[in-house]
């Protein structure tokens, strides 16, 4: 069995993500529950104004909000390059929460990031359907998405795949080929709807997160 606690300290992205990012505190938390409502009653500029310095001290929440508003145009001028950016920063924030020990509160960032492609929200999302971690088990996913992020270059992806090797059949290997496939086809999808989306929608329904207008 491959174990996600121990194959987290390879993954070698820790780095590349700034060490001083703000974890959400409980503070940060109702102001970013204060921003939701205020979107929820169509004050978009100050659901915004809400969200803004907590989007800025790191709060993964509040980036994915704001990036949200960017890309419908909602209180600030629609600009979907700086939103992409701030949905990188919320999936970057996502899996340092898991690398920290968060793991239950990073997971729909996990499953967010994994479908819009992100090899290591893909490697991490796969190894915990291997072990059955905060998801099914589910071999055939598991081995589809650490394929994918081993695609993408991620060096420990090839790592875990040999290990799964020694666990997984053949059969659902091979049946991991089309999945990855349809995921492949179903993320860069995504990404091409990204500008065309005319709702807010979320990747788990959390208090945090702004819901649909």
């Amino acid at each position: 069995m491959i174990d996600v606690k121990k194959i987290l300290p390879i993954l070698g992205y820790a780095s590349a993500i700034a060490a001083s990012l703000a974890m959400a505190s409980t503070a940060a938390f109702a102001d970013v529950k204060a921003g939701v409502d205020a979107w929820s009653a169509g004050d978009y500029d100050t659901a915004v104004r809400d969200w803004m310095p907590l989007a800025k001290q790191g709060d993964p929440d509040a980036q994915f909000n704001l990036a949200q508003a960017y890309k419908l145009g909602r209180g600030v001028p629609m600009d979907l390059d700086k939103a992409k950016t701030l949905y990188g920063q919320a999936a970057a924030n996502g899996l340092l929460l898991f690398q920290d020990g968060e793991r239950e509160k990073a997971m729909p960032y996990i499953k967010a990031s994994a479908a819009r492609g992100d090899p290591r929200a893909q490697y991490i999302l796969g190894v915990a359907h291997f072990n059955g971690d905060l998801v099914e088990k589910d071999w055939v996913r598991a081995y589809a998405l650490v394929s994918l992020a081993r695609q993408s270059g991620l060096p420990q992806a090839s790592r875990a795949l040999q290990k799964m090797d020694e666990h997984i059949p053949l059969a659902d290997r091979q049946k991991s080929v089309i999945l990855s496939t349809q995921m492949a086809a179903e993320a860069q999808a995504t990404s091409q709807r990204m500008a065309a989306t005319a709702e807010l929608g979320t990747p788990a329904a959390q208090p945090g997160y702004a819901p649909p207008r």
